[in-house]
């Protein structure tokens, strides 16, 4: 685990990839996973106004050493935070794959949902895979889930699509994004 990173493998309802062979295509990701780690509104963790900010979405591809790439999402412009009722994080970006990101949408909704949707899909390798893990970075946060047989509908050159993997059995990311066998810790919701 990255020094002062906080990690939460969490379940994953749907990784749906689909690209070309210039990477352009559509990547969605979506979590209702109430345990998923919600960047704090004003803290350090904030993509909007944090230090770093700006959230990085990580692929990774097969079995170790398990490196594909990222897009990410950066602070400033494009962010809007909601503070009453359900806290949320939202990123928009109409031009994608263009403007500032590749990244169409980001939303976090606290204890509800986490979605990503880009217009870039960071992998040069084409499937099979037989496995696909994701990892969304906001600050010292990250978020991960693993999409492996039996959730993989299709896994095929250019097309990836996978449903319903549970939370990882693993005490952190890189272990659940290894594939290695660890104890299930419960991670605090921050508050």
């Amino acid at each position: 685990m990255t020094a002062g990173a906080l990690d939460a493998p969490i379940a994953g309802d749907e990784l749906h990839l689909v690209w070309s062979p210039s990477l352009e295509g559509k990547l969605v990701f979506v979590s209702k996973d109430p345990t998923f780690l919600f960047p704090s509104i004003g803290g350090a963790d904030d993509p909007g106004i944090g230090t770093p900010g700006g959230a990085n979405v990580w692929l990774f591809p097969g079995p170790p050493p398990p490196f594909g790439g990222n897009v990410g999402a950066p602070a400033g412009d494009g962010w809007t935070s909601q503070s009453g009722g359900t806290e949320s994080h939202r990123w928009s970006n109409p031009a994608a794959p263009f403007g500032p990101s590749p990244i169409r949408s980001v939303v976090m909704k606290r204890g509800r949902r986490l979605k990503v949707v880009s217009r870039l899909v960071p992998l040069a390798q084409t499937p099979p895979f037989g496995r696909l893990a994701i990892r969304i970075d906001t600050g010292s946060l990250r978020n991960c889930a693993v999409f492996e047989a039996p959730t993989i509908r299709r896994d095929e050159p250019f097309r990836f699509v996978a449903r319903r993997a549970p939370r990882p059995v693993a005490a952190d990311c890189d272990a659940a994004i290894s594939g290695s066998a660890a104890t299930t810790t419960t991670l605090p919701v921050p508050s």
